[in-house]
């Protein structure tokens, strides 16, 4: 099972796609979105909310960590 790090999003998903030998147009029937929108996630033209993030982690096996960081303001 992979790890999405540091919001590069639009790698591991493109990554994991073809490793699986997916399609962006199954990832997006997978997901119930269309193909377009896939393809402008994984060139970061579009940033996908977490809900959708969610849906297209889980098509892929990837997994989302959302981490607090302990900055100074």
């Amino acid at each position: 099972e992979g790890m999405v790090a540091d919001g590069d999003y639009a790698e591991a998903i493109k990554a994991r796609r073809g490793e699986i030998g997916m399609t962006q147009q199954e990832l997006a029937d997978i997901c119930k979105m269309p193909q377009p929108s896939i393809a402008r996630i994984e060139s970061r033209e579009s940033s996908p909310n977490l809900s959708t993030l969610q849906k297209i982690c889980q098509a892929l096996g990837l997994k989302i960590k959302i981490e607090r960081r302990l900055e100074s303001f």
